[in-house]
């Protein structure tokens, strides 16, 4: 039963994190970016607003996933390390296309 605590409040750290980002940003004035430290994307993005707002839904989406797997950790720990892995490996491609398109989309 432990480890499917620790599991559980693993994954609910990480939905944290990303969902923090999302929250923080969303009105802020510099993008949200997907590297830390990019900050090519002042000179890139021109409606920032807007840029933010998707990004930080995309964030949001992303800690949902998370969330999800923390629970399939309590329910059953096999289902969580399942939708935890699916989150890292195409959870993660699936957010970065989507930044690629919002960059594109809004320069």
């Amino acid at each position: 039963m432990i480890g499917r605590i620790i599991g559980f409040f693993s994954c609910a750290l990480c939905a944290l994190a990303f969902w923090g980002i999302a929250a923080s940003g969303k009105n802020g004035s510099a993008p949200i970016s997907f590297w830390t430290g990019d900050n090519s994307l002042k000179e890139k993005i021109r409606d920032v607003k807007a840029y933010n707002g998707k990004m930080a839904l995309l964030y949001k989406r992303y800690a949902f996933s998370y969330l999800a797997s923390g629970v399939g950790f309590l329910l059953h720990p096999i289902a969580g390390v399942v939708i935890l892995c699916l989150s890292c490996t195409l959870g993660i491609c699936m957010v970065y296309r989507q930044y690629k398109k919002y960059v594109e989309k809004y320069q």
